[in-house]
């Protein structure tokens, strides 16, 4: 057996806009710079600056691994190193939880799988960094675990209950409002294009950036659903989204999960340990309580970190 996992192409076009940006701020600070006579350090200063920062991202990236496995060994390959272990040599496991990783000399917790081996080293591969780690979640997890516990009884519910959160909130409110302006915006600009004016890459640039902030935005007005032996996820915005999970096949549950400061989400874990995350903007307490009784009343694992 054999498999091979790679980074996703999110987290390079994510890191490559990232070094555009710093590159267009940059020629922001040329621009008002050379209107101004006598300022070279500044401008040299700037340069380096936004520089260095649009490369360290971008070494950020290339150093996380390429990952390959078979039955005999596991190898992790970057843009400028490789290392090569064998699969005995793993002796502990850890295939779900929160591990530390160092972004911009800031520590945070992703969601991912702890490896140990024989001579010390660890290894941390996060679930937001991999297409497909969940493969070798469930190679290793087969591998290791030859005797798998018998699987929970779950509860099932007579009558249906959803959670609906509060739209009318501050931040429901907020949010409602800041996709309003969104859109009032983004008409605005259709409109003034079809009457003529200019369509350049500035315009471009700010029709995809307006329709990212309300898709971003949109995605904290999720909402849940619990029916007889499943957990519907549902969003006010996108109204045709409906994502289902079978009690049977959640494997556990990370409650009230923090993401790069993000409102708080469930993370839902299945047995092929697949996560998903989904923030839920518009829940207060009494929400989240409603949420973890109806967890816990399904006999859903819960975890809090």
């Amino acid at each position: 057996m054999r498999i091979k996992i790679h980074k996703k192409i999110f987290f390079l076009v994510s890191y490559l806009l990232f070094s555009v940006f710093f590159v267009f701020i940059g020629k922001l600070f040329l621009e008002s710079y050379i209107s101004n006579e006598g300022y070279p350090l500044k401008i040299i200063t700037a340069f380096i600056v936004l520089w260095g920062i649009a490369l360290y991202v971008a070494i950020f990236y290339f150093n996380i691994p390429t990952i390959e496995i078979n039955n005999n060994t596991i190898t992790f390959k970057t843009l400028f190193s490789k290392e090569q272990y064998p699969v005995q040599a793993i002796t502990n496991i850890q295939l779900t939880g929160k591990f530390p990783i160092k972004f911009f000399f800031m520590p945070h917790y992703f969601e991912g799988m702890k490896l140990e081996f024989s001579d010390g080293t660890e290894k941390y591969l996060f679930d937001a960094y991999y297409r497909g780690l969940w493969k070798i979640k469930i190679y290793l997890h087969k591998l290791f675990n030859e005797h798998e516990l018998q699987p929970p009884v779950y509860n099932y519910f007579v009558r249906s209950e959803t959670i609906k959160g509060n739209l009318f909130s501050l931040y429901g409110l907020s949010i409602i409002l800041l996709l309003i302006s969104v859109g009032y915006i983004f008409l605005s600009y259709i409109i003034a294009l079809s009457s003529g004016f200019a369509f350049t890459f500035s315009s471009f640039f700010v029709i995809l950036l307006l329709l990212g902030m309300a898709a971003a935005f949109g995605r904290f007005l999720n909402y849940v659903i619990f029916e007889q032996d499943r957990m519907i996820i549902r969003n006010y915005l996108f109204f045709w989204y409906k994502k289902i999970f079978a009690f049977k096949d959640i494997r556990e549950v990370v409650f009230r999960d923090e993401y790069f400061r993000l409102p708080d989400g469930l993370r839902i874990i299945t047995n092929e340990f697949q996560a998903h995350y989904y923030p839920f903007g518009i829940f207060n307490n009494n929400h989240w309580e409603r949420l973890h009784n109806k967890l816990q009343e399904a006999n859903i694992e819960i975890r809090y970190f």
